[in-house]
């Protein structure tokens, strides 16, 4: 994520993995409190009706309502033009540490490659699945940066390393949203 001015106060809102949710819940929030955020997509799931392995066992399992469809490339171009930013999670979200050396590289190179053909842009920002990943691998690869979360973080913090806070599946995400939104706004307001 590029940035300009003032980064005391600066937060951006990141999501992995490109679930339709991030188009259906999320974005009405963060366009209507005019928060930034990064979006990090599994470039050969968008707009497909593939469900991501850990999800699996609850589709099998006949857990009502939805949440495991993906977004589709409409869904990234309306968002693009309305400043959201895309990064790479990889061509099809396999753990990189159990590659070879020549798979993982094609995980990251390959993903931002397509991503880079749809988005008509450089795509400069990675997340590695499960945080696994050493950051030479990701310069290689040309990424200026990758976000990483404590509970993931398996590699030391590097200079390409942006650290997050992580809000997982347990928290009721549309109240978490609404409220981080809500205080990032006013926060920027008020300053």
């Amino acid at each position: 994520m590029k940035t300009t001015g003032d980064r005391r106060k600066l937060a951006v809102l990141t999501f992995d993995d490109g679930y339709a949710d991030n188009y259906e819940v999320a974005f009405p929030v963060m366009k209507e409190y005019r928060c930034k955020g990064a979006i990090y997509l599994v470039s050969k799931s968008v707009g497909t009706i593939d469900v991501f392995w850990w999800d699996q066992p609850m589709v099998d399992s006949g857990k009502p309502g939805s949440g495991y469809e993906v977004l589709n490339w409409d869904q990234v171009g309306e968002m693009q033009d309305n400043g959201i930013e895309f990064g790479s999670h990889t061509l099809i979200r396999r753990l990189l540490p159990q590659l070879s050396v020549s798979d993982r590289k094609d995980e990251i190179q390959e993903s931002r490659k397509e991503l880079e053909a749809f988005l008509g842009r450089e795509v400069s920002s990675f997340c590695c699945p499960e945080g696994r990943i050493d950051e030479q691998t990701v310069r290689d690869a040309g990424y200026s940066h990758r976000v990483v979360t404590d509970l993931a973080e398996a590699e030391p913090y590097g200079p390409l390393a942006l650290r997050r806070v992580g809000v997982y599946y347990h928290v009721d995400i549309t109240i978490a949203l609404e409220s981080k939104c809500k205080d990032l706004h006013d926060d920027f307001v008020n300053r």
